[in-house]
């Protein structure tokens, strides 16, 4: 990289304060009613037990539509990643078992193997990512009607001597930013000077249903869970 380049790319960063760092986070669990009474106080543990987490990313898919000539790609569906946490076992050992009845509550063999509605086992958790010079969060995240779906399994070997980590990945059917940069993600839900999917024809994503103007302000994006 040609020296210029250094110097303009360290002049970004320090306009900036400087890079974000991956191990600046923290991530709260907002564990269910009914599984309150599993934890005996350890629910802020979470928080500093967390050792890997991740921001979560969003995938819009692609459809091919075609009049005449070429096809071409539009946005058809939004689809949310899984999130994996790791977790570090204390010797107690009540990091397993909880997520465990978590598993359980979700789909109790005591009820014969009957599913509990969503709203029974889903709950919200808030991903945190802090800047470097104190601990005030630069940006924040909420996954809605998150739950466990998938809890691994702990491997055992007389060879290893490195404490367990739990990883627990969680579905979850959006998230929305709490804090962005200078409010990023709220300006852009509150502004009106959009056009709407709706005020041009064409097929969903070229434009909507031209028959539909009934909110020409409506935003592109849709703030709601």
């Amino acid at each position: 990289m040609p020296i210029s380049s250094i110097n303009n790319f360290l002049a970004a960063m320090n306009s900036g304060q400087g890079p974000a760092m991956a191990n600046r986070f923290y991530v709260s669990f907002n564990v269910p009613n009914d599984l309150q009474s599993l934890l005996y106080g350890y629910t802020s543990g979470l928080q500093y037990q967390c050792d890997m987490s991740e921001l979560p990313g969003r995938n819009l898919t692609t459809s091919d539509y075609r009049t005449y000539g070429p096809t071409r790609k539009i946005a058809s569906l939004t689809e949310y990643g899984p999130i994996t946490f790791s977790i570090y076992c204390s010797n107690v050992f009540w990091e397993k078992p909880f997520f465990e009845s978590w598993a359980e509550y979700i789909n109790p063999r005591n009820l014969g193997w009957d599913f509990r509605y969503k709203d029974q086992y889903a709950t919200n958790i808030l991903i945190t990512q802090l800047g470097m010079s104190d601990d005030t969060p630069i940006y924040q995240v909420l996954l809605r009607k998150a739950f466990p779906f998938l809890v691994s399994p702990l491997p055992l070997s007389w060879s290893n001597e490195a404490p367990h980590m739990l990883s627990v990945t969680f579905a979850y059917d959006n998230y929305e930013p709490q804090i962005t940069f200078n409010n990023m993600f709220d300006t852009f839900l509150g502004a009106t000077n959009f056009s709407s999917p709706n005020q041009t024809s064409g097929p969903p994503g070229l434009g909507g249903n031209s028959s539909d103007t009934s909110n020409p302000n409506q935003p592109i994006l849709d703030g709601g869970s």
